[in-house]
């Protein structure tokens, strides 16, 4: 999937993958090299995922996880006016709001007056819930 997602223009990601200039490392072209520096993977709730969000598919970069760990580890939205994971600005409060989401489910976590307070209520959430 990692080099479909990285070469294929009409592979549905490929805006977020290979649109993006995300590689696949020359080794990993061959399954055996990929499976020799990866392991196969600890079971079937695990998936492959990159470090760095914006980096290539390579070793240094790349490690086993499973599905709530990769919801901690992507890009910020393009539409988020704050440039803060999980803080937004709530029009009809006037105020910031805070949010995370955990096991696909999203959970408010107050209004604030400043972005740091709101900001700093997430990253409390972050080790209430993901740690």
């Amino acid at each position: 999937g990692m080099i479909e997602r990285c070469t294929n223009p009409n592979q549905q990601a490929y805006k977020d993958y290979g649109g993006r200039g995300i590689t696949v490392c020359d080794r990993w072209r061959n399954f055996e090299n990929f499976l020799a520096d990866m392991r196969p993977k600890p079971s079937k709730e695990y998936s492959i995922e990159r470090i760095d969000v914006n980096g290539n598919y390579e070793l240094s970069n790349c490690k086993w996880t499973t599905k709530t760990e990769q919801s901690r580890n992507k890009r910020t939205p393009r539409n988020n006016a704050s440039g803060v994971d999980g803080v937004s600005w709530y029009k009809p409060y006037s105020k910031w709001a805070a949010y995370i989401t955990v096991q696909g489910k999203q959970i408010r976590l107050g209004y604030f007056d400043t972005i740091e307070e709101a900001a700093e209520a997430r990253k409390q959430a972050e080790v209430k819930y993901w740690e």
